[in-house]
């Protein structure tokens, strides 16, 4: 795929990309039958600083009506012990590839530490996926204020 007249650090040029890579930038003419994309912003790729992979998706089995956090927060609570890993990696997956076709890959996201199921699910997804770079930072959601000591 050849980008042509694309602004790369405020200048022009044309760059091509092989097997997902950058092969070439500079004075580059198109090969037989390659895809040529006129203009455009050439970037690094985005980042999500911060992401609840493991409560992704919930919504749509119990919709936060109210709106506020607390809601949600309470809806987590309910929904956390009916986790399987299956579930976590599969609503994962379709959040990462929803951040990929935006151009996001690095994700940090935050697991609650109340959930090991949650918390080895997003371990072994990170580390299977080869495409975006996640990083699993642990997230005491109910653990440190509401149980201390534990």
């Amino acid at each position: 795929m050849l980008f042509r007249n694309a602004m790369i650090d405020g200048q022009r040029c044309n760059l091509r990309v092989e097997d997902g890579l950058i092969a070439a930038i500079g004075k580059l003419t198109p090969h037989d039958g390659e895809e040529v994309i006129e203009g455009g912003l050439i970037t690094p790729p985005f980042a999500e600083p911060h992401v609840h992979l493991d409560a992704a998706l919930l919504g749509a089995r119990k919709p936060n009506i109210s709106g506020p956090l607390t809601e949600g927060i309470r809806n987590w609570s309910q929904l956390r012990p009916t986790l399987t890993t299956e579930d976590v990696t599969e609503r994962a997956r379709k959040t990462i590839e929803m951040y990929k076709s935006f151009g996001t890959l690095r994700i940090r996201t935050h697991v609650d530490t109340g959930s090991l199921v949650a918390v080895e699910a997003l371990c072994a997804l990170r580390d299977e996926r080869t495409d975006v770079e996640i990083q699993v930072v642990a997230f005491p959601q109910e653990g440190i204020l509401r149980a201390a000591g534990r």
